[in-house]
């Protein structure tokens, strides 16, 4: 029997749901999450958690733009190495530089990068498109593994 499975699992998106109140630690638990966690257009309050750290194998997408978030951005999201689209902390109530951590995954993040804090102090901001490799668009490669 073969069984074929797509290459991403699917962004969990939890956007313009108007939540509100703070964003659950627990969400940190989620270990096994490779693609994607978007928050944004919601009514979050108070702190990312710093639990969002332990998401370490996250390739793909993490949104959480257009809330009230506010304290430092968690130097945890710099654990995040497997991240190389999507990264957007876009306006919110940031307060702090961004963190040293977190600035060095710009280098990953290979198309959309949108980090802002409250009071400007040191804004990052990126909207990069880069073409893939040639090497990935060969006519043998499939987006599906066959186990």
């Amino acid at each position: 029997m073969r069984v074929l499975i797509p290459p991403h699992r699917p962004c969990r998106t939890f956007q313009y749901n108007e939540m509100t109140g703070t964003m659950p630690s627990e969400i940190g638990q989620l270990m096994a999450m490779t693609s994607g966690l978007q928050f944004g257009w919601n009514d979050f309050t108070g702190k990312l958690p710093t639990q969002l750290g332990h998401l370490t194998d996250m390739e793909h997408t993490f949104r959480v733009a257009n809330n009230r978030f506010s304290q430092a951005i968690p130097t945890q999201l710099g654990r995040w190495t497997k991240l190389t689209n999507t990264f957007d902390l876009a306006s919110n109530d940031f307060c702090n530089a961004v963190p040293t951590e977190v600035q060095a995954l710009s280098s990953n993040v290979l198309q959309y990068w949108h980090v802002t804090t409250a009071n400007n102090i040191d804004e990052v901001r990126k909207s990069r498109h880069r073409p893939r490799s040639k090497s990935r668009h060969k006519s043998s490669y499939s987006p599906w593994t066959t186990i």
